[in-house]
This record gives C-alpha cells, structure tokens and sequence, in this order.
C-alpha cells in the first residue's frame, strides 16, 4: 500500500491521493501533496481538524520521518488554495471553443 487515509476525511483524502499521487514523487512534494489532502479534507468534513502529524516510511521500512504538527502548519502556509491554483493553471491552459468565448466571455466581465 503506498498511501492510507482513515476517519471523516477518509473519502476527500482518498479522491484526492488517487488522483494526484503520483509513484516516485520526491519527499519534499510529497509532503506539500500530503498536506494539500490533508486541509482539503479539514474545509470539507466534519470531525477533521486537529492538527495533523505525517510519517515517511522509507523503502524496506527500516527509516522512518517524521513531520509534525506545527511542520504541516509551516508547509501549508505555503500552498495555494485549489481554488487560487485551478484558477490560476486554468488562465493559461485551457482550450476553451470558440463558441463559449463569443457567447460568454462578457458575461464574467460584467458581474
């Protein structure tokens, strides 16, 4: 198993880790990935919240990393909010047709 969730969060984090997991990611990104699930699924369920911990188990589990609350606090003050980083990637990237720019790109602009 290379990643596990359990409790409220359970669904958010596991939609989460499935889509944007990616084998071989290096530990600094994992842990920005880690923490990134970890306040989607504190906005989005009840119960969530605490404060978190992670730990590493590093290949043939013999080392083990800790990260702890105030760690995950410090990264996450860092990472953009889904909605500021969607947003943001979507500006630049997406391939929008050329009907919906004619028939709705002023009704943004005029709100």
């Amino acid at each position: 198993m290379t990643y596990i969730s359990y409790g409220s969060g359970k669904t958010i984090s596991d939609y989460f880790a499935d889509r944007l997991y990616t084998f071989g990611l290096p530990n600094d990104l994992l842990a920005v990935l880690a923490t990134f699930i970890f306040r989607e699924a504190e906005k989005s369920s009840s119960g969530v919240g605490l404060g978190n911990d992670m730990v590493f188990i590093h290949p043939g589990g013999s080392l083990l990393t800790f990260l702890y609350t105030d760690a995950v606090k410090e990264i996450e003050a860092g990472i953009p909010s889904l909605t500021e980083a969607m947003y943001s990637y979507w500006a630049t990237h997406v391939k929008k047709p050329e009907w919906l720019k004619d028939n709705y790109a002023d009704s943004a602009e005029s709100k």
